[in-house]
């Protein structure tokens, strides 16, 4: 059974890494870290009571915005590109 202040701990080390990974560029890097913390979270706490709860829940939705972001932000750049080509 791991010790409630490094489940604490955890949980809001992924908001802090969700909250990095909206940074343009390098949220890619960012994004999977909020992940490996909210498993680990989700996994060690076996439904233990968590003060830090929404934090943990808030750093995994930022996190998936962000790889939301970039994903769309990719698309339009990867389409103007052929636009431009196709122009040429």
């Amino acid at each position: 059974m791991i010790a409630r202040s490094k489940v604490i701990e955890r949980s809001l080390s992924c908001f802090d890494w969700g909250m990095a990974s909206l940074i343009p560029g390098l949220g890619i890097v960012c994004a999977p870290i909020a992940f490996t913390a909210f498993k680990f979270v989700v996994v060690e706490t076996n439904d233990r009571w968590n003060p830090a709860r929404r934090h943990l829940y808030a750093g995994v939705t930022l996190a998936l915005f962000g790889l939301l972001a970039h994903a769309i932000v990719g698309v339009v750049i990867y389409l103007k590109i052929l636009r431009a080509a196709g122009d040429v």
